[in-house]
């Protein structure tokens, strides 16, 4: 495994390596203003962004191995896959399988929930895996078999001492820093018998891991005390987990490994915390809902350009990132308002008249290749899994004369919250269809002007009065003279505005791959994309700044989610141990019922046989085994108790043969909650002292059988169990295959278990 070491060694500089040529292209691709425009807002434009751009919301979440598989950047809360960067066995009969899974780079916040080849371990204490704490599973299908210790990615970050039990880790300093990463110790069993099988937890090979991730740590610039200047270098900003995608943007605009390197001297502070505020600022969505007007929860990869980067940062907030006097600075487009996202009120950065217009005019409506009557706008959606979902806005009267459906479908990477993505869809719809682009060269008094600023155009000849609009594009000419491009502006085509809804069927249900049946995933009562775990940051309600820069009132975010609903995990019970604790059950010697309530009442007939047991039994499920005979028919009476697990409806009964190795399947007996009665159906056997019994509770949901697994502070039963070997148990399936194995009555006699019909009223 030394290799694999010197991959891990080498993962810092790997990283610093491929992107300090990209950094170069980024400086030199905004090194002056004229290409920055032309540069930024031709691509960065967020009128309309481009459709077809596409990120698999599933290759973020998927497990991957290699040397040359990039870490990801997580920002605010999503799900993504370990990279597997070590692996080594230790222990007797190489037991215990040490893993270290690279996650994103540091550092982060936390993780919130781990999945192990899909299945959910308990939530940690706290809400949060501790950092560098060695945290054992103690419950669910990997109890007592895994232990785990999760690292944030500091700088200083300690060496595992967990991953340091292999021979491997230990020889060397391998402490990954900057880089979140989680060493995991699988425990394995050597599987002797079917029990050993059924209660084994891995399928085989490494297996795969999910994190849900609460993102890096940023600086919140809303804390900004004002002038254009930040306090600090990047490197010594207080840095704070945030779901703000200003923060998030500058963050990678100012990282020195991986993103674009940029010096606080070309940041507009006051500009990117304006955006701030706007972004946090509480508005009430299209749908009803409240919640922050715009969120970010986004993985990014290492391996595009940084430019490409800083494009889908940008679109998933509506952004311009117009570079000006040597400083960049960011403009969330909305209706217009300086410092309210919800405003309609606007002021005009210029009055363009004749008198500014030099040359020809070009001005054009709206086109068919830009024109759709049905938008699609594609999120990841963490209430459903992380999955990929839709929000569709069209409306039925704008159709073209032939019927034919111009659909764009667009694709957003960084949203993460259906009511936003569903106010975009309706945005994207009606700019499509209510807009005007114009385009001139202007004299230079137009540089007081910026690229996502209004402008009011007034022109005879263009039949405009003062008609609004927002610049998108401003480049010099040869000349000295000023090229504008500019999108007519209407503010009421903006997100906050009232607009239908229509929703695509969602995937709710994910398999499970260990169990190979739907699992069901329980969300929160509110919305984790409205209400995301751990935001520190307060919503804005009032966006106007006092004296000191601060907004002058904000309201605290939601703690609802902080601590996220686990999911049941179905595919850990591979036994029942939990019954209800109301059930008891009581026959005497003569099989009359002396006291029964939350129990089925089963009755077992053997023909031609007498079985003599008197007194009564103390057993693991049925309370009461009794049994008489004459020598003619023999009635073993007996109660089973019910299982606390609702999804647990049925019980089977199968029969074994041990001289023709046959196992046959019986019917499935009722669980009936006991309100009324319980009915258990009938099946007809031969029952020797060669039938070995073997009851097994059932989900008709799951599709799956689970054994019983009562403990009890009674005697064991002894019984000689379908492998021949004498052993000794606390089960159902032990206490009747004791009787039938230790009675000489049992001979060669025909069985039936009858359907007998207990009430509340007769059972007591």
């Amino acid at each position: 495994m030394g290799f694999i070491s010197d991959i891990v060694e080498g993962i810092t500089d790997f990283v610093e390596d491929v992107f300090n040529a990209v950094v170069d292209v980024f400086s030199a691709v905004f090194s002056a203003i004229g290409s920055a425009i032309s540069g930024l807002f031709g691509g960065f434009s967020p009128d309309v962004p481009t459709p077809g751009a596409s990120q698999s919301p599933d290759g973020v979440v998927i497990t991957k191995a290699g040397t040359n598989v990039d870490i990801p950047i997580v920002y605010g809360f999503r799900r993504v896959g370990g990279r597997i960067v070590f692996a080594e066995t230790n222990g007797t009969d190489n037991k215990y399988l040490y893993v270290v899974y690279a996650i994103c780079e540091g550092e982060i916040e936390g993780i919130k929930r781990i999945y192990i080849d899909d299945t959910q371990l308990p939530n940690p204490s706290g809400g949060k895996y501790a950092t560098a704490t060695t945290h054992t599973i103690g419950s669910g299908r990997y109890s007592g078999r895994l232990q785990l210790q999760i690292f944030n990615g500091t700088e200083t970050q300690g060496q595992s001492s967990l991953a340091n039990q292999t021979a491997s880790w230990s020889s060397k300093t391998r402490k990954m820093p900057g880089v979140a990463y989680a060493v995991i110790r699988y425990e394995w069993k050597k599987i002797e018998s079917q029990e050993d099988a059924d209660n084994n937890p891995y399928r085989g090979g490494i297996p795969s891991v999910k994190f849900d991730v609460l993102g890096k740590k940023v600086y919140n610039v809303i804390t900004h005390a004002g002038g254009e200047d930040l306090a600090n270098d990047y490197a010594d900003l207080t840095k704070a987990h945030s779901y703000n995608p200003v923060n998030c943007a500058l963050d990678y605009l100012m990282n020195t490994r991986w993103g674009a390197g940029l010096d606080k001297t070309e940041i507009n502070a006051d500009a990117f915390k304006t955006a701030a505020i706007k972004c946090n600022q509480q508005v009430t969505y299209s749908s009803g809902v409240t919640g922050k007007a715009i969120t970010m929860n986004a993985v990014l990869s290492v391996t595009p350009k940084i430019l490409d980067n800083v494009k889908i940062l940008l679109s998933g907030c509506r952004a311009f990132l117009p570079y000006i006097q040597g400083r960049y600075k960011i403009k969330i487009e909305d209706g217009g308002n300086a410092t309210d996202i919800t405003s309609s009120t606007l002021t005009s950065a210029f009055d363009v008249t004749t008198d500014h217009i030099i040359g020809s005019v070009n001005m054009q409506g709206e086109q068919k290749s830009n024109k759709y009557n049905q938008v699609i706008v594609r999120y990841v959606d963490p209430d459903l899994n992380f999955t990929e979902q839709q929000q569709v806005y069209t409306e039925s009267a704008d159709v073209t004369s032939d019927g034919e459906d111009l659909i764009g479908d667009f694709q957003f990477f960084t949203i993460a919250n259906k009511n936003i993505a569903q106010d975009i869809a309706r945005m994207i719809y009606k700019k499509s269809r209510n807009q005007r682009y114009i385009q001139f060269t202007a004299t230079p008094e137009l540089l007081e002007v910026e690229p996502g600023d209004i402008i009011r155009i007034t022109s005879d000849v263009l039949n405009l009065s003062t008609q609004t609009f927002r610049v998108t594009n401003m480049s010099f000419t040869a000349g000295g003279n000023i090229s504008v491009q500019a999108r007519e502006h209407d503010a009421t085509l903006y997100p906050f505005v009232s607009g239908d809804q229509i929703e695509i069927p969602a995937q709710t249900y994910r398999p499970d791959t260990f169990i190979l049946q739907p699992v069901s995933g329980i969300n929160p009562a509110t919305p984790i994309s409205v209400a995301p775990p751990n935001d520190q940051e307060d919503t804005v309600t009032d966006p106007t700044l006092d004296s000191a820069g601060a907004p002058t009132s904000t309201t605290s975010s939601s703690t609802d989610n902080d601590a996220l609903p686990e999911t049941k995990d179905l595919g850990n019970i591979s036994s029942v141990t939990t019954f209800d604790s109301q059930s008891i059950a009581q026959f005497n010697s003569s099989n009359t019922v002396l006291t029964s309530t939350h129990c089925l009442l089963y009755n077992l007939d053997v023909e031609n046989s007498a079985v003599n047991l008197t007194g009564s039994f103390t057993a693991p499920i049925g309370q009461i085994i009794t049994g008489q005979g004459d020598g003619i028919t023999a009635n073993i009476n007996f109660f089973v108790k019910v299982p606390q697990t609702s999804y647990i409806d049925k019980i089977r009964f199968y029969i074994f043969d041990k001289n023709t190795k046959v196992l046959k399947e019986t019917q499935l007996a009722n669980i009936t909650r006991f309100d009324t009665q319980v009915a258990v159906p009938v099946f007809l056997q031969r029952l020797t002292k060669d039938t070995y019994i073997r009851p097994k509770f059932y989900s008709t949901a799951l599709d799956q059988e689970f054994a019983d697994g009562s403990t009890g502070t009674y005697s064991a039963f002894s019984f000689t169990n379908l492998e021949g070997t004498a052993t000794t148990g606390k089960t159902l399936e032990a206490v009747l295959n004791n009787i039938i194995q230790t009675s000489d009555q049992f001979g060669s006699a025909q069985s039936t278990v009858q359907s007998t019909t207990a009430t509340k009223e007769t059972l007591g």
